[in-house]
């Protein structure tokens, strides 16, 4: 306790003792009278009778001051002692590792989660291919970047993400123009059209959001996705992508040279580490990637680079997949090995949830360690699978490995 809390103690402590002293005065001056009431007057009585209850009320009054002193002296306490634990936490957040985490989809946001706590140096480079629901819409009606993922990231970022999510993540049902819209993607798309500038509509969404770190897309430019499948068909569209059963054989951009955003190569060379991951490997993290500038930056950066291997394949993108296919699938993209290592999940996934995957051909990715060693990669196993439902990663186990510093 503190030395002022220790003075508002004592004065509460006054009025209880004080209290107490007056009400024990009070009966004895009764017992006094009682034993001598046939020797005195009725005045005499009288004066005796006011003067036990004075002193009665004066000691009530007194208890009733200390119970009121004590209730508001520990509510200062408890207030003073919160602000200097959020004083202790912000310098630990500001002393925290700076990190850059790559990604987009749910799997970037679910981490960003985890890492606000630890440190408030975080960049999170988005990717920017987007084009279904309320994101392509908004593409189609006005310039700028799609902002769902980008929405997603500032929110998980944000120190008070749950009243904050509700608000950013409400869609509207009606009127029809607005129906499918989430409120936070008409924000970032409202100051988008405002400031011609998608960059600083990020910036300042993060500012109301009062974010921990930066969120970063990772071109400005107008970019579509595009996959050649294994039988040589080529198709345009993260959407269509996805929706499509044939094995993809490779992605990249249209076009196939979008200038990359300088913020991005900025949080890669300042560092400490580097996430790549989790998410979906052909339209979360690969289209990063291929932004010209990210490889070369990757590559000349001290930072430890780290990929969060998958828990589960995913539809669309990676059924059948190892975790050696994944691997091969991002450094097949530089002419140099710029990973330092890979995390993967050491949590069995339960039969019910495994048998719910195995319906639409999914499985739990297979560790295939001895195929990962080519490579020379580092290999950290955590506890990472959580089970909501479909299978995520435990935000909260990456980050205490990250704030460890032990790579």
């Amino acid at each position: 306790m503190g030395r002022g809390f220790h003075h508002d103690f004592e004065r509460w402590q006054r009025h209880l003792f004080t209290g107490l002293f007056l009400l024990f005065l009070a009966v004895v001056l009764f017992f006094v009278d009682f034993l001598h009431a046939r020797y005195q007057s009725s005045v005499v009585d009288f004066i005796v009778f006011l003067c036990v209850v004075s002193l009665a009320g004066a000691g009530f009054y007194r208890l009733l001051l200390s119970r009121k002193s004590y209730r508001r002296e520990r509510l200062i306490h408890r207030r003073r002692a919160a602000a200097r634990a959020n004083a202790a936490k912000l310098r630990d957040l500001e002393n925290g590792p700076y990190i850059a985490a790559i990604g987009g989809g749910t799997g970037l946001s679910t981490i960003l989660r985890g890492l606000k706590e630890i440190s408030s140096h975080i960049s999170a480079i988005v990717t920017v291919t987007d084009d279904g629901g309320s994101s392509g819409r908004l593409l189609e009606s006005a310039n700028g970047v799609p902002p769902g993922d980008i929405r997603n990231c500032l929110v998980a970022l944000s120190p008070r993400e749950g009243i904050m999510e509700r608000l950013f993540n409400y869609r509207f049902d009606q009127p029809e123009e607005l129906k499918g819209h989430s409120l936070g993607n008409l924000m970032i798309a409202g100051l988008t059209n405002i400031d011609g500038d998608a960059a600083n509509a990020v910036r300042d969404v993060g500012r109301i959001l009062n974010i921990r770190g930066n969120v970063i897309p990772v071109t400005l430019d107008d970019v579509t996705l595009a996959a050649e499948m294994n039988d040589g068909s080529v198709l345009l569209g993260e959407t269509t992508i996805v929706s499509d059963d044939r094995p993809i054989q490779r992605v990249f951009l249209d076009p196939p040279d979008p200038l990359v955003n300088l913020e991005a190569i900025e949080a890669i060379e300042d560092a400490d580490v580097i996430l790549i991951g989790p998410g979906s490997l052909y339209t979360s993290i690969l289209p990063n990637l291929l932004v010209p500038g990210i490889i070369e930056a990757l590559n000349k950066t001290n930072a430890e680079i780290w990929y969060i291997a998958n828990i589960m394949t995913q539809r669309g993108e990676t059924e059948g997949y190892s975790l050696s296919d994944h691997i091969e699938a991002i450094v097949g993209l530089s002419p140099k090995p710029f990973l330092t290592g890979v995390i993967v999940n050491t949590t069995k996934v339960t039969r019910m949830t495994v048998a719910t995957y195995r319906k639409g051909g999914l499985s739990q990715v297979d560790v295939d360690l001895a195929a990962v060693k080519k490579y020379h990669l580092r290999v950290v196993g955590l506890p990472l699978a959580v089970e909501d439902g479909y299978v995520k990663h435990d935000a909260k186990v990456l980050a205490d490995f990250i704030a460890k510093g032990k790579y």
